[in-house]
């Protein structure tokens, strides 16, 4: 049964790289340096918010994929192990919300405007948010869609709709909400965006 996580518990990333230097480091011996160590803590802390529970769940993933490499790894296969298991961890731990979130998704990745507001959701912080804000989030970040209209109000109102709403609408502050708390952390461990070409992909293995 899933339940709703708040946005609010998380430890900072120093915390975060405190638990992974524990976990990686000193019992599975897995001799991270300062570069990988800080990599793999602002990923993790980044993907999980810092909810200790999803730390330990997104890290065991992550440490499985170091022991089938004998802990033997470039930087850049250490940034693919991270991707990958973040994506086993929402399959496995956030199975319904994984499953819900990849049904909202336009099968065109790459150019659909859904999947922008679905990351732009994902980024910003706060508990709440409306359609200008969204918007104006998107266009921040991609100024080459600038004069392009995206038509964010009638997204989040698509999203908020259905038996199995991503969002869900609170009416008295005319502004939208996640309908659960961890829909952030699965859009943040499955999208990432390409600024250069204007785009949000879903995250791959990469070089693993």
């Amino acid at each position: 049964r899933i339940k709703e996580i708040p946005l609010y518990g998380g430890i900072g990333i120093p915390g975060t790289r405190e638990l992974c230097s524990r976990g990686f480091n000193r019992a599975l011996l897995a001799d991270l340096d300062e570069q990988e160590l800080h990599l793999l803590s602002t990923r993790v802390h980044y993907m999980t918010l810092g909810i200790p529970q999803r730390i330990h769940e997104l890290c065991y993933e992550i440490a499985t994929l170091m022991e089938e490499a004998r802990f033997v790894f470039s930087p850049a296969e250490l940034d693919a192990m991270i991707g990958l298991g973040g994506m086993l961890w929402v399959r496995g731990s956030l199975i319904q919300l994984h499953t819900n979130l990849n049904d909202r998704l336009n099968p065109n990745i790459k150019n659909a405007r859904k999947n922008l507001v679905l990351h732009a959701l994902g980024e910003i912080k706060s508990d709440d948010f409306r359609a200008s804000e969204v918007d104006k989030f998107i266009k921040d970040q991609f100024p080459g869609l600038a004069r392009t209209t995206i038509n964010v109000s009638q997204i989040l109102k698509d999203l908020s709709l259905g038996d199995r709403p991503i969002l869900r609408k609170c009416t008295r502050r005319g502004t939208y909400e996640f309908a659960h708390g961890a829909y952030r952390m699965v859009i943040r461990a499955i999208l990432t965006s390409d600024e250069s070409s204007l785009s949000i992909r879903k995250v791959t293995a990469g070089n693993y």
